[in-house]
């Protein structure tokens, strides 16, 4: 019997065609360059030479399915589903949030923050809060590093899994619309934290920091050589420049020390076997580590997150870095009616720290806060005035 939701997706890639080539989209990618590799991995959009603070404006895979009504673990694991509701979640971003995220004919597969330990073995918990990176450790001890298996692309369960969803995922589109496989998007720092566990890999970086160092750059070399064949196995010449989501490296946890001996050669190693960083990602406090961040070679764009001192920030960063500032979900976008004012102020002292910086605001990191309907309104509120404030 013919699955319906097929019909429903060849209407889906009919609206996202008109609106593609609509004015407005039009108007909407006029902000934003690409960059080399976008047509490789998953792109982070990057703003164009402008005197205004553009935005960024991306709602969680948990407040879609709220809205929508859809399953997270349906998503995650039925590859017509994950079609239908990636389409759905387009069209409803663009028709209700008057933002400048244009809209395109490519699908994102993205399998949630666990799927890269799941390479080298951890298992990836999907639930309807969605997925979620494996809490027991998996390297109990300090083994001979030379043990650590690499993963092979064609072989290792997690991409083999993975690879057979996207291949479905490529059936059931037209021609035209693209699959953008998954990548290590991961720090090898990241990934080790999942699979030695937290407490294990800091008491490593105090008892035996030389293991530690080789631990991560086993981790390195690891992500190297699936990338590698991931590119093979995809048809494409080679690494192209990456990013790196490194939400693990949060002060005081980690200490300078640590970032400078163990972590910045590691990602180091990463930016000079994929041509450069396109992105370098914290949500935490990476504050004590400006310095050594700033010393990757070829970084395009750097993450500064709420908990981040801006002010420092602007001192130490080279000037051609681009800078990614992240409102607080709640304390700057999702403000209650009678706290509106907030959205202004911030908008304004944000604007005015980064003027003649290239740069671009990130809104995001919120999934559903109240009754959905309400949610929407305090979003779209927020829009309309960031459109006003920002690009007015």
């Amino acid at each position: 019997m013919a699955d319906e939701r097929i019909k429903q997706i060849r209407e889906y890639e009919e609206k996202i065609r008109k609106y593609e080539a609509s004015d407005n989209n039009i108007w909407r990618m006029s902000h934003w360059a690409s960059f080399e590799g976008a047509e490789k991995n998953q792109p982070h959009l990057l703003p164009v030479e402008s005197d205004k603070l553009i935005y960024l404006f991306n709602p969680d895979q948990t407040f879609y399915a709220s809205v929508l009504n859809y399953s997270l673990v349906k998503f995650y694991t039925d590859p017509v589903e994950y079609v239908l509701r990636s389409l759905e979640k387009s069209i409803f971003s663009y028709e209700t949030f008057d933002t400048l995220n244009p809209i395109g004919k490519a699908i994102s597969y993205w399998i949630g923050v666990g799927f890269e330990p799941s390479v080298m073995g951890l298992p990836q918990h999907i639930t309807e809060e969605d997925a979620w990176i494996g809490r027991d450790p998996i390297i109990k001890e300090r083994i001979p590093l030379d043990s650590i298996e690499t993963p092979d692309f064609h072989t290792n369960p997690a991409t083999r899994e993975a690879f057979d969803f996207y291949n479905r995922m490529r059936e059931i589109v037209s021609d035209d619309f693209f699959v953008y496989f998954p990548t290590l998007y991961r720090s090898p720092w990241g990934i080790a934290w999942a699979i030695r566990g937290i407490e294990n890999l800091l008491v490593d970086c105090m008892e035996d920091p030389e293991w530690a160092k080789g631990f991560v750059d086993r981790l390195t070399d690891c992500r190297i050589s699936w990338d590698t064949e991931r590119a093979k196995a995809l048809g494409q010449p080679g690494l192209a420049p990456s990013n790196l989501y490194n939400d693990e490296v949060d002060s005081p946890t980690v200490s300078p020390d640590i970032y400078r001996n163990i972590i910045f050669p590691s990602e180091e190693k990463v930016s000079k076997a994929y041509g450069g960083i396109n992105y370098w990602h914290c949500c935490g406090n990476s504050t004590p580590f400006y310095e050594d961040i700033n010393r990757i070679s070829n970084m395009g764009i750097v993450h500064v997150s709420p908990w981040c001192d801006l002010d420092k920030a602007l001192q130490i960063y080279d000037k051609p870095l681009v800078f990614e500032y992240a409102l607080h979900p709640l304390a700057d976008v999702l403000v209650s009616e009678e706290k509106r004012g907030v959205i202004d102020t911030k908008l304004s002292e944000i604007k005015d720290k980064l003027q003649g910086r290239r740069a671009l605001l990130r809104s995001d990191g919120w999934g559903r806060a109240a009754d959905p309907q309400y949610d929407i309104k305090r979003l779209q509120y927020w829009v309309g005035r960031a459109n006003e404030l920002l690009m007015g």
